[in-house]
């Protein structure tokens, strides 16, 4: 144990031996362009093929079968790479289109630690949800605020964003429309705006202060032992103005309006088990707001 100890003592850059990358030859993995079989995933030269063309770490050999549900044919078009779309661009800033878009946003909490970032994965990730429609004074309007605002405006402010100075206005433009038009969360967002405006309204000509309207995204099942949860169209989300308490139903995650007096706009986290995690925050694959659900119990 002391020999070791002296050995570390003399040799300390052995301790952080990922971190020096001196005379390491590379690896190139070629392009990626091996088509599975089965799925038709993409696939590099190196990796194991199968008798029958398919491989194991896409679709197992052709075992597994994914359902895609209705999507709209536009946004297929542009994701299948077809000629007579501009699907180099919106390939090439895939990701930028799909955070602008994203109705909440993934948070990382990693360690710093020598070695290459990209086989690391330390800490928790977690799904952020601003709790307001309202942005915090002086800032832009982000995620789901953007719902709430005219269609022009919010394009011109996913336009701004730092990220997209390669990100086409005319995509952002096609992009919104068709969620807006298409997303659940999208018309759950909108009409929190009209009763919210109708709420006001009443307050005023009964004299009185106006409640705060809230979203409330209903757990899809009460039942912890169901740990395939399957919501229905009524169970996703529903809009309540609250009582003088603030009371509402339980729920997963809830967004309103209004700050209560003296309170700073904040973000909520979602629960890594809420069936709206994947719609929330990939909205490019579930351009409806729908999809298979899991609870991982």
């Amino acid at each position: 144990m002391r020999e070791n100890y002296r050995e570390r003592q003399q040799n300390p850059r052995q301790e952080f031996a990922a971190a020096n990358s001196e005379n390491v030859e590379a690896f190139r993995t070629g392009p990626q362009d091996r088509e599975c079989s089965e799925c038709k995933a993409l696939h590099f030269e190196g990796e194991t093929r199968m008798k029958n063309g398919a491989y194991d770490s896409c679709c197992n050999g052709g075992k597994v079968k994914v359902d895609i549900g209705p999507y709209p044919e536009e946004l297929k078009r542009l994701m299948k790479r077809e000629e007579g779309t501009n699907w180099r661009e919106f390939d090439k800033n895939m990701l930028k289109y799909n955070t602008s878009m994203s109705f909440a946003y993934t948070k990382g909490q990693m360690r710093q630690l020598p070695g290459i970032f990209h086989y690391r994965c330390q800490g928790e990730f977690m799904h952020i949800l601003p709790r307001y429609t309202d942005p915090l004074p002086g800032f832009n309007p982000v995620n789901g605020q953007l719902w709430v605002v005219e269609t022009n405006d919010a394009i011109e402010y996913r336009c701004r964003a730092p990220f997209a100075s390669t990100c086409s206005r005319e995509t952002f433009d096609f992009l919104h429309r068709l969620i807006e038009a298409k997303n659940k969360y999208a018309e759950m967002y909108k009409l929190l705006h009209v009763i919210e405006e109708e709420e006001r309204v009443n307050a005023e000509r009964e004299g009185r202060q106006a409640k705060i309207c809230k979203i409330v995204f209903r757990k899809a099942t009460d039942n912890p032992s169901d740990v395939l949860a399957f919501p229905t169209v009524n169970e996703v989300a529903g809009i309540y103005i609250c009582d003088e308490n603030g009371d509402t139903p339980v729920s997963d995650l809830e967004v309103q309006r209004k700050c209560n007096e003296g309170e700073r706009p904040m973000a909520e986290k979602i629960s890594k088990y809420s069936e709206h995690v994947e719609p929330l925050t990939f909205v490019l694959f579930y351009p409806y707001g729908t999809g298979d659900y899991y609870f991982l119990v």
